[in-house]
């Protein structure tokens, strides 16, 4: 869980640089308050669950696809983030 909120931040920290939006405007988009986004933006997610990121990531009006695949024999599961 703790690295799939990881990837999520991340994604949505690309987003932000990609937009060059200041904290306090990425708050007034989010709704929620700017020590929140700093937080955020710093990787600290202690306070933000899985779920949450991805309302985030919604409410910054992108779209989220979640894919569940079957694992490739010999390999190992995981995770994957990817921005498109």
């Amino acid at each position: 869980e703790a690295l799939a909120k990881a990837k999520l931040a991340r994604a949505l920290c690309l987003l932000v640089e990609k937009e060059g939006l200041t904290q306090k405007a990425l708050a007034e988009r989010l709704g929620i308050d700017q020590p929140k986004v700093s937080a955020l933006m710093r990787g600290r997610l202690k306070d933000f669950s899985t779920d949450r990121l991805l309302r985030l990531l919604l409410r910054f009006g992108h779209n989220v696809k979640i894919s569940v695949q079957s694992r490739q024999a010999k390999t190992s599961a995981h995770l994957e983030v990817a921005l498109v």
